[in-house]
């Protein structure tokens, strides 16, 4: 069964709804983006999922448990990084991850193995006398994990993991959140768009507590609609008529001209047929004077499928 399974979960915080209504399963092994402006319901869902709140409504499953009956049970399978990492600063490194682990029942050679296992996933091997006050912001980041991953859990779940961190940590963080989607179930909450993109398989988007859309990344993002950019061999031609010869051919169809950047002309060209608008295609272009550059599937960003759905949303609310 799924690891993570939520079915009409309902929270409201006096009187104030945080999340109404939310479902969603999440498989073994898979990396999920749980994107959503601030405020969407995303940390409640997560604080859920660990068993630091109690939904007012509807079910929650972690690793086979029950919650919150089974809260042990799916703790014991979970690590979790808050948004504000609860660190202890005045704590030795070392003593805090053994703190941790005992925490998590381990004990004596487990334990240690435990701390030299996630200090070494997680680069703290140098770190580990300092105390947490003394280390950098993307260090104590790094320390917030290897908390999360001290028992070995089978389910990750990540709170905005990369905030103020600098561009060099960020790509450190997402390089070693890339290696344990490898091996972990991964539930990964951001706004940061880009991050899903390179992340994530998959996307929970939440807005108002109410989840807009559920689905692989390629779906999402995926667009009716065909790209195709065209190199002038020569001083270019004008380029006002390749747009209409382009909308013109067998199997094309409407033709929007994408910006005017120097560099080969770029089209988006919903196509009645593709076979045969290629086959079209490649015939006029060996009379032409332009070579093809690209022709592909449109790709949609992340950000504009995310406030489509949004004001979709609206709409329905309204």
């Amino acid at each position: 069964g799924p690891m993570i399974r939520a079915e009409s979960l309902h929270k409201s915080y006096r009187g104030v709804p945080a999340l109404q209504g939310v479902s969603f399963s999440i498989q073994a092994g898979e990396v999920v983006g749980f994107l959503g402006p601030n405020g969407a319901g995303k940390s409640t869902t997560l604080r859920l999922l660990c068993g630091l709140l109690a939904p007012d409504s509807g079910l929650l499953e972690v690793a086979g448990q029950r919650l919150p009956e089974g809260a042990r049970a799916a703790r014991a399978a979970l690590g979790y990084l808050p948004e504000s990492t609860p660190l202890y600063r005045g704590m030795r490194l070392d003593r805090f991850l053994r703190f941790c682990g005992e925490l998590k029942g381990l004990s004596g050679a487990a334990l240690s193995r435990a701390i030299e296992r996630v200090a070494g996933q997680c680069g703290l091997e140098q770190r580990l006398t300092q105390r947490i006050e003394e280390l950098s912001k993307g260090f104590r980041q790094r320390a917030g994990l290897a908390q999360a991953l001290i028992a070995d859990p089978a389910v990750l779940l990540l709170d905005e993991p990369t905030s103020g961190l600098d561009p060099l940590e960020v790509a450190r963080l997402r390089a070693l959140i890339l290696e344990l989607g490898r091996t972990k179930t991964v539930l990964l909450s951001t706004h940061v768009l880009g991050e899903v993109e390179e992340l994530c398989g998959r996307v929970l988007m939440l807005s108002g507590g109410r989840l807009l859309a559920d689905g692989p990344l390629a779906r999402l993002t995926h667009s009716e609609r065909w790209i195709v950019a065209l190199e002038p061999l020569s001083p270019p031609a004008r380029e006002r008529d390749t747009g209409e010869w382009l909308g013109a051919l067998p199997g094309g169809g409407p033709v929007e001209r994408l910006g005017a950047s120097p560099g080969p002309a770029r089209f988006a060209l919903r196509l009645k047929d593709r076979a045969i608008f290629q086959q079209a295609l490649e015939a006029a272009l060996q009379r032409s004077e332009y070579r093809l550059e690209e022709f592909a599937p449109e790709r949609r960003s992340l950000d504009s499928v995310f406030r489509e759905q949004v004001a979709r949303a609206r709409e329905g609310a309204a």
